[in-house]
C-alpha cells in the first residue's frame, strides 16, 4: 500500500520526505516506532483561563509544538447553594458542567466535538476504568479511607459555597504510547490549533445537561467563576522520521448528536453510523423523565444492523452493561451504553448502511425523552465526508 502524501511546512525536526514522494504504510509503521523510541514526550502548561460564566464559550489557542498527541484539562468553578438547602447532583456531574468540547486543527477540521457526558464516557473507555469516578473518593468508602486519597480530583459540592472541580483528557492520537493515528504534526510556522469549550446554560435541570437536578427547600444553585487550566502533550522529534499516515489521519470523537424520533413506548429508532469512516466504538446515553434509568428498563433490545437486514449483534441493555463492567472493572452511570469495535473497526465505506436499532419498552412521554449518541472513528485527512445523519424510525 502506498500513497502520495504532501507534508506541511515545518521547522527543525520536520520529516525529510519531499512533497509528491510515494510513502507506504509499512514506512509509516517504521517511522512511528522510531518516533516513539527516540522522541521526547513533553507536556507544556498553556495557562489558566477565565473566569467564565455559565453559557459562555472559552477558546484557547494551542502551541505549534512537536507531534501533538492530546490535552489535559482541569476545570474549577464556584458553586453557591442558597439558604442552607441541599442540592441533588446529577449522576453525570461534574462532567456535564461542559456542554461542548471542540478541537480544531489547522484545516479547521473538528477532531473532537462532544458533550461533557460523552467525553467522560470516552475517557472511561480509553482508560479501561470509570474515569476519576467521584465514588472512588475516601468519603464514599468510610471503611476504606485509603481509597481515593486525592479527593480533589473530582469535587461536586451539594451545600453552601464550595468549589466544583473536574479533569478531562482530550486526545488527538489513538494511543500516544503505541498508536499515533490522528496525532498532529504541530511544529509548523503557519496555522493555528484551537480547543474550545462551551459551558452548560443552567446549573440545575435534567440529568444529562445540568450538574444539578434539584434543590431541597425551594433554594437555588448558582455556578460562577469558572477557570480552565490546559496542558498540551506532544512528542519532540529527535530524528527526521515522522509517521505521515498517522499525521494525515483524523482521530474523531463526534458526540453532539441526539434524537427524539419515535422514542415512544414500544417504538423503534434507527441510528445511523457515520459514513466513510473506520468506527472504533459507538456511545449512547438515554434520558427519560429527565433522569437516567437503572438496568435499561426502558429499552427492550439494542441491535447492530448492516445493510438493512444483517443483524450483526443482538443485545439487551443488561448484556451491554455486563460487557462494560468487565471491561471497566466497574459501572458507569445508568443509561450509558458502549458498543465496541476497536479490535476490528467497522469500515462504513464497505456497507451501504450500518445502524443501531433501539426497541423501546415503556417510555415516559413528558417531558420528552432523548437518545444521545456519538462515534469514535478515524478517516484520512481532507476526505470529503457526507456527515452524520439524524436518527430515523
Amino acid at each position: 500500500m502506498s500513497a502520495t502524501i504532501s507534508t506541511p511546512s515545518a521547522g527543525p525536526g520536520a520529516p525529510a520526505t519531499a512533497p509528491g514522494v510515494k510513502y507506504s504504510y509499512a514506512q509509516n509503521i517504521t517511522d512511528r516506532g522510531i518516533l516513539l523510541s527516540t522522541g521526547v514526550p513533553m507536556e507544556t502548561l498553556l495557562g489558566t483561563f477565565g473566569p467564565y460564566a455559565m453559557g459562555q464559550t472559552a477558546q484557547i489557542r494551542l502551541r505549534n509544538l512537536g507531534v501533538t498527541t492530546g490535552l489535559e484539562v482541569r476545570i474549577s468553578a464556584t458553586v453557591t447553594i442558597t439558604g442552607g438547602d441541599t442540592a441533588t447532583a446529577s449522576p453525570l456531574a461534574p462532567w456535564n458542567l461542559v456542554a461542548q468540547h471542540v478541537t480544531l486543527d489547522y484545516n479547521t477540521t473538528q477532531r473532537t466535538f462532544a458533550s461533557g457526558p460523552m467525553v467522560y464516557m470516552w475517557n472511561s473507555i480509553r482508560h479501561s476504568c470509570p474515569y476519576l469516578s467521584a465514588a472512588q473518593s475516601a468519603g464514599a468508602f468510610p471503611a476504606s479511607p485509603t481509597i481515593g486519597v486525592d479527593t480533589d480530583q473530582v469535587l461536586v459540592p451539594t451545600s453552601g459555597t464550595n468549589t466544583m472541580e473536574l479533569n478531562v483528557d482530550i486526545p488527538f492520537a489513538v494511543d500516544a504510547g503505541q498508536d499515533l493515528t490522528g496525532a498532529i504534526l504541530a511544529q509548523t510556522v503557519v496555522g493555528e490549533l484551537f480547543y474550545k469549550l462551551t459551558f452548560a446554560n443552567s446549573a440545575s435541570g435534567d440529568a444529562w445537561n445540568s450538574p444539578y437536578t434539584a434543590v431541597s427547600g425551594g433554594g437555588s444553585v448558582a455556578i460562577s467563576n469558572i477557570y480552565v487550566t490546559v496542558w498540551q502533550r506532544y512528542i519532540q522529534p529527535q530524528m527526521p522520521n515522522i509517521p505521515l499516515y498517522d499525521c494525515n489521519t483524523v482521530y474523531e470523537f463526534a458526540g453532539l448528536f441526539q434524537t427524539q424520533n419515535n422514542v415512544t413506548t414500544n417504538g423503534q429508532t434507527y441510528v445511523d453510523y457515520p459514513n466513510v469512516r473506520s468506527v472504533l466504538g459507538a456511545y449512547y446515553g438515554f434520558l427519560d423523565n429527565n433522569a437516567l434509568a437503572v438496568n435499561g428498563t426502558d429499552i427492550n433490545a439494542i441491535t447492530l444492523v448492516a445493510n438493512g437486514n444483517t443483524r450483526m449483534r443482538e443485545m439487551d441493555p443488561l448484556l451491554i452493561r455486563k460487557h462494560m463492567r468487565m471491561m471497566l472493572g466497574g459501572d458507569l452511570p445508568a443509561s450509558m451504553y458502549y458498543m465496541p469495535s476497536r479490535r476490528t473497526p467497522i469500515q462504513t465505506w464497505i456497507y451501504s448502511q450500518v445502524q443501531t436499532l433501539f426497541n423501546w419498552a415503556t417510555i415516559t412521554s413528558s417531558p420528552a425523552p432523548a437518545l444521545y449518541y456519538g462515534y469514535e472513528s478515524t478517516y484520512p485527512l481532507n476526505t470529503p465526508l457526507p456527515g452524520i445523519v439524524g436518527a430515523s424510525s
